[in-house]
């Protein structure tokens, strides 16, 4: 099925609603008779205020969907918590609009971007994973959350698990950028988490002490056994000058991985690269990425640029994605 949501928000009337849409089959061109507006809106746990959503994110499990959501101060704005939208799979395999069931449960602070996977060949009953990095300028652990019992009575735990040092990749230099004009790489933030056969994959955009670029780094994980644990880690480092960022990463069903990201530089145009890894791979490799696409011209938009002329370094994200083909 093909699963939509998005954020709709009204900051007039201080409302936000999650827009959500379920496909009839796997043609999307069999309509979408389960669509949804759940109200999102909450009081603040720390802000004394309504908070409303943003950056909603995708996951699921054999039994629900799962979206998360930052919920910032509708005034301030500050961010207060995470949203975790859960949804009953089968209410929307129906096509049945009536039986829909949802509820909320929220996350503290500390939990910024927490981002749900996309379990592949998860049995009814499994558990719910997410991943969250630290949220600090500087970072060496990443957290694992388990979700348990989802539809009935859920419970959260989480690891924290030693990785190699990073602090938030600087925005990226491109033709034309100087003092302003560069594209902006935002936080460390995972936009981007897989998992089959008790894998976790996931991937973000990080900065290093030894360069002044922004690198894509990604991470695989082990979820059996009584606490996961870090099985390889990479980042992606084509050289000096060259930024890399806004990864996404999947794990096919014969256990190769694939990657994307986005790369630029003071001679390259914004361009996506793929790259992947399979069992004949070291730990921590990934084949040299390969250009899908070059980009054209330099990158500017209404929040950076005065005509040809940067005031501001450029939003160009920050959304990434990738996913299995299932009919390959």
């Amino acid at each position: 099925r093909f699963v939509v949501a998005i954020v709709d928000e009204n900051e007039t009337t201080e409302k936000s609603f999650l827009l959500y849409a379920v496909s009839n089959s796997s043609n999307p061109l069999d309509g979408f008779s389960e669509m949804h507006r759940i109200d999102i809106t909450e009081n603040g746990n720390i802000l004394a205020e309504t908070v409303l959503g943003d950056f909603p994110k995708i996951g699921w499990n054999a039994d629900v969907h799962v979206i998360t959501v930052n919920m910032f101060g509708a005034d301030t704005p500050e961010f207060d918590h995470v949203s975790v939208i859960v949804i009953d799979k089968n209410t929307v395999l129906d096509g049945d609009n009536l039986t829909f069931s949802v509820s909320h449960l929220d996350r503290d602070p500390a939990d910024f971007t927490l981002m749900p996977a996309v379990m592949h060949g998860a049995e009814i009953g499994d558990p719910m994973w997410f991943i969250v990095e630290s949220g600090d300028p500087i970072g060496s652990e990443i957290g694992l959350v388990k979700m348990e019992d989802a539809l009935n009575s859920p419970s959260f735990s989480e690891t924290s698990l030693e990785v190699d040092p990073y602090h938030f990749p600087p925005n990226a230099e491109q033709p034309g950028s100087g003092a302003f004009g560069r594209i902006q790489t935002n936080d460390s933030s995972f936009i981007s988490a897989a998992w089959r056969d008790n894998r976790l994959v996931a991937a973000h955009a990080i900065g290093l002490d030894s360069t002044s670029q922004s690198h894509v780094r990604w991470y695989e994980f082990r979820t059996s056994g009584s606490s996961p644990n870090l099985t390889q880690q990479g980042t992606i480092n084509p050289g000096a000058g060259v930024h890399t960022y806004y990864p996404s990463i999947e794990i096919a069903p014969n256990g190769d991985i694939g990657m994307n990201f986005l790369q630029s530089s003071s001679s390259e145009f914004m361009s996506m690269y793929v790259t992947g890894r399979n069992s004949a791979n070291g730990p921590g490799e990934m084949r040299t990425p390969l250009l899908a696409r070059a980009g054209q011209r330099t990158y500017r938009a209404f929040d950076c640029a005065v005509g040809s002329v940067f005031v501001d370094d450029c939003r160009a994200g920050d959304y990434s994605g990738i996913s299995i083909d299932p009919n390959f």
